[in-house]
């Protein structure tokens, strides 16, 4: 099991390497961001739990009684900037185990299901397209 120590989501050091255009959504519990651009298309966005914690059946009171309000605002917030017919939701923890989930938009004429996850990667955006798509969703999802 990854320590806090050693967790790259927790690192001291992380405040160093924000996502593209900083964090779109901040709480007390979560925070979203705009995935590197290398990752995929504009509007991939990670929400990350603050604390550390693996999956959701660690979850307190508090992060579960959140976690579905805050994914369904950043969702909406993918539809009406990019676009996105949906949204898929996506989390594995394998390489970083620490709760974070991946909203992946998808519009039609794109491979479908797990098969849209495996190819992420060869439909990367410019990274000025993820800080622009950054700002757009955080204007999205101000109060």
């Amino acid at each position: 099991m990854t320590t806090t120590e050693s967790c790259w989501f927790c690192r001291p050091s992380r405040g160093e390497e924000e996502p593209p255009g900083g964090w779109v959504y901040e709480d007390a519990h979560w925070v979203a961001g705009h995935a590197p651009a290398s990752y995929g298309p504009p509007g991939l966005v990670i929400v990350e739990a603050r604390r550390h914690f693996l999956d959701t059946a660690e979850m307190t009171q508090e992060e579960a009684a959140t976690f579905g309000p805050v994914l369904g605002r950043v969702t909406r917030a993918i539809h009406e900037v990019v676009g996105a017919e949906r949204v898929y939701t996506w989390a594995t923890m394998k390489a970083h185990p620490h709760l974070h989930v991946w909203l992946v938009p998808w519009r039609t004429g794109e491979t479908t299901g797990i098969q849209r996850v495996a190819e992420l990667e060869s439909h990367p955006c410019e990274p000025s397209e993820a800080e622009r798509t950054a700002k757009e969703l955080r204007a999205a999802l101000a109060p």
